[in-house]
């Protein structure tokens, strides 16, 4: 599956990904006394670097909590997604700091993307739509496509973006 990020798109984040996922398969360190599985690995990794690499260029604090403990068939959307609403906080947030959370509780994969930016509601991002901005409604197209939803999280400072989808069962 992770060949499939080569059809949703941006080939720097496809190279990531596919970097962390041969590093992982070379070599499998512990976590927290346990060995992960190379695809959850790497969807971690992959995340991490985009969060650095997207602070180094930007500007922008992002930071990552990660707690996602196997890989699974989402993991290639999940990361697409995820460059997707980090590149939004660069690009139209006015953030100085963003987090990346990534968990996998009870079958379904959680990615929240947050920051401290101008904020958005579900009402601005259907005007965005409606100016021609497709980004965010196509990740939900995809998303919806795959089973899960993505919401915008009410707060009081900035967006929060949530992401749900749900994980496929293991073969």
């Amino acid at each position: 599956h992770v060949a499939a990020l080569g059809v949703l798109g941006g080939e720097r984040g496809d190279l990531a990904f596919d970097h962390a996922a041969r590093a992982d398969q070379l070599q499998r360190p512990p976590l927290h006394g346990r060995h992960l599985h190379a695809g959850a690995i790497a969807l971690a990794r992959a995340v991490q670097q985009l969060a650095g690499a997207t602070s180094a260029r930007s500007g922008v604090d992002v930071t990552t909590d990660i707690g996602y403990p196997q890989s699974n068939p989402v993991d290639p959307m999940v990361f697409a997604v995820a460059r997707e609403l980090v590149s939004n906080v660069v690009r139209q947030s006015r953030a100085t700091r963003a987090s990346v959370t990534l968990r996998a509780v009870d079958g379904v994969c959680q990615l929240d993307v947050a920051d401290d930016g101008v904020g958005m509601s579900n009402a601005d991002a259907t005007q965005r739509l409606r100016q021609g901005h497709i980004g965010l409604a196509s990740q939900r197209a995809r998303i919806e496509a795959a089973g899960g939803s993505l919401s915008v999280v009410p707060t009081p400072v900035g967006t929060r973006l949530r992401v749900r989808v749900p994980m496929a069962r293991p073969v």
